[in-house]
Parts: structure tokens; C-alpha cells; sequence
């Protein structure tokens, strides 16, 4: 695992506050959108590593949208 673990204090000499999001819906993406990578340092806890919009699934089943518009991955978000 790359970084530092979880639960290890922030010290003196590494100044970013870690943010720990509970769950990957609708309301941590914005969170996870809106906070400065520079000042924070995110960490997702979820079931799932992927953010999904379920109400296009029908139009991915249908051929109408390509699967990646309704479903993107975690890690981009913390980049």
C-alpha cells in the first residue's frame, strides 16, 4: 500500500489534513471534487472502487451510451 497507513498521526512534518469519506454516492464525489488535493489528503472507505450514475444503465443496455459514461472509477477522483 502506497502513502501512509490509515490510522498513523499527522505530524509536524507532513502539514495535509487526511479527510476520510465514508462511501462513494453522490454527496462524497462532490465532497472529494470540491477539496484541495494540496491541503487534504482523501481517503475513500466503500464496498465499491467505482461511482455509478444507475439511472443510464438502461441506455447502456440499449447500445445508446457507452458503458464508461455511467460508470467511472474511485482512483480518478483523488488524483
Amino acid at each position: 500500500m502506497a502513502g501512509r497507513p490509515l490510522l498513523q498521526p499527522t505530524t509536524a512534518a507532513n502539514q495535509r489534513q487526511r479527510v476520510v469519506v465514508l462511501g462513494t454516492g453522490w454527496a462524497s464525489r462532490y465532497l472529494v471534487d470540491a477539496l484541495d488535493k494540496d491541503k487534504y489528503e482523501v481517503r475513500i472507505v466503500s464496498p465499491r472502487n467505482f461511482f455509478m450514475f444507475t439511472p443510464l444503465l438502461p441506455s447502456t443496455a440499449a447500445g445508446t451510451l457507452a458503458p464508461s459514461s455511467v460508470c467511472s472509477p474511485v482512483r480518478e477522483l483523488i488524483r
